[in-house]
């Protein structure tokens, strides 16, 4: 079974970030703060990364069975993608939308891959963050009617709690990485595409190669806009290939 973790493209609220890190404005309350929102759309940048990485899945996308690339360590001999999974937040399903579309294959959802802390906004002052509510089932089966939905979302939305803490982060990403071998393990033919976010990236990664984490931060595996990493479960082990690939994008839509 092969694993491709690919981080969504470009949203409005990894714009605000960037420029208050090159600020470095990164501290509590401040005007910036008004400038995220929840539920971050993808910006035009991040339109043109979503069309570059489904081509580039879509081109190299059929596993040629005549070539022998022992141990394919960069996808030589093609992705050849069978499932793909996106959460239930807008950055991840219409950057999923862009390669489900391309490959022609259903795109699930899974709930479980969402962003660190859910949805949330800041307070102005303290900079705490505070839960929101998402939305119910029939603003996804109006706005987004091929999204495949198999989990269960009540009237109160998809969200409906207050933000994670780091053991609550840790409990979710150990949960999907069993559910990951449970669905899939064993299956040389599945390769499955997880369009998630960087923070979740980083604790499932962290499960997957068993690195301890720490509240400090001190220790993070990063992930580019439309970023790609390879990781392969076989009867050897796990092996992993790649981490942060983006060199299929031009330089000025690397993010």
């Amino acid at each position: 079974m092969h694993l491709y973790l690919i981080r969504h493209c470009q949203s409005s609220n990894n714009v605000v970030l960037d420029k208050k890190q090159s600020l470095n404005e990164m501290v509590p309350g401040g005007a910036w703060v008004d400038e995220m929102v929840p539920d971050p759309p993808l910006t035009e940048k991040g339109v043109k990364q979503g069309t570059l990485l489904a081509r580039f899945l879509s081109e190299h996308g059929n596993s040629n069975t005549n070539q022998t690339v022992p141990h394919d360590t960069q996808s030589i001999a093609g992705f050849d993608i069978s499932h793909i999974y996106c959460s239930l937040m807008t950055r991840s399903i219409v950057t999923a939308q862009y390669v489900s579309q391309e490959l022609q294959l259903p795109l699930v959802v899974w709930q479980d891959i969402h962003e660190c802390g859910g949805l949330f906004t800041k307070d102005a002052d303290t900079g705490q963050r505070i839960g929101v509510q998402g939305p119910d089932y029939e603003h996804f089966r109006s706005t987004y009617p091929d999204l495949v939905i198999p989990e269960k979302i009540g009237a109160d939305g998809w969200w409906n709690k207050p933000t994670e803490n780091l053991d609550d982060i840790q409990k979710r990403a150990n949960s999907v990485h069993n559910q990951i071998l449970e669905r899939h393990a064993g299956k040389k033919d599945h390769r499955i595409a997880l369009i998630t976010h960087v923070g979740f990236y980083h604790h499932l990664l962290s499960s997957i190669l068993n690195v301890p984490q720490s509240p400090k931060r001190d220790l993070w595996l990063h992930l580019n806009n439309a970023a790609i990493s390879h990781i392969d479960f076989n009867q050897e082990g796990t092996r992993v290939n790649y981490l942060n690939r983006v060199d299929y994008l031009p330089r000025e839509l690397i993010t």
